[in-house]
């Protein structure tokens, strides 16, 4: 069993500062979340998925790239959709991809400290 804990579309929105609906838009454009439901049926994310919508949602509102953009930057550093990963064809993360997202999360963090004043 894991141990890992899943978010509700309600607390995710809450904790990446958007309204829900812009998350389920996001879903829609980005094919990089699993369909996932709790025992009640209702939608929930990881705690790495939490970390996905925030790099879009830098890569889209701070940074002003289009949505097409976003999909470019995240497949450089080793996002893949989840159409494209199968088990005859593996996914070959690109080897810099961890310092690449450790550093675009860090530049989150920052940010984030930065407007709460953390």
């Amino acid at each position: 069993m894991s141990n890992q804990r899943f978010f509700t579309i309600q607390e995710v929105a809450h904790h990446v500062g958007v309204k829900p609906y812009i998350l389920r838009y996001w879903e829609n454009e980005f094919p990089y979340f699993k369909d996932q439901e709790d025992h009640t049926e209702q939608r929930v994310y990881s705690s790495s998925e939490i970390k996905l919508f925030f790099c879009i949602k830098h890569l889209l509102w701070v940074e002003k790239e289009n949505i097409q953009k976003v999909k470019e930057k995240l497949n450089e550093i080793g996002i893949v959709p989840l159409q494209e990963v199968n088990k005859k064809n593996p996914v070959k993360l690109d080897p810099e991809f961890k310092d690449k997202f450790l550093s675009l999360l860090q530049q989150l963090k920052n940010l984030k400290a930065e407007i709460f004043k953390e």
